[in-house]
């Protein structure tokens, strides 16, 4: 049997970084601060549509849905926070 070759998201950011000088520092940057403000815009009501942070409540931004994305299943007590309509990227 053959085992399918799977690269991880922690792989693919390595090489990108590595191999091809992305700068991940920056772009982690560029996320913060946009996490940061779509917290300080946050109303408590959680977005059930992208585009989305989904935020942990120890405050760890877990992951990024686009407005085609909806949350189908969150983590426990993880809030899904609307993403600017403005961010740096838009």
């Amino acid at each position: 049997m053959t085992v399918a070759l799977a690269i991880t998201d922690h792989a693919l950011l390595r090489w990108m970084e590595r191999a091809y000088g992305v700068d991940v520092e920056t772009w982690r940057k560029l996320l913060r601060d946009e996490v940061e403000r779509a917290l300080s815009d946050f109303t408590g009501t959680s977005a059930l549509n992208g585009p989305a942070f989904i935020v942990s409540p120890d405050g760890r931004a877990l992951t990024y849905l686009d407005a085609s994305q909806r949350i189908a299943r969150p983590q426990q007590d993880a809030v899904a926070v609307a993403a600017p309509t403005n961010g740096p990227c838009r």
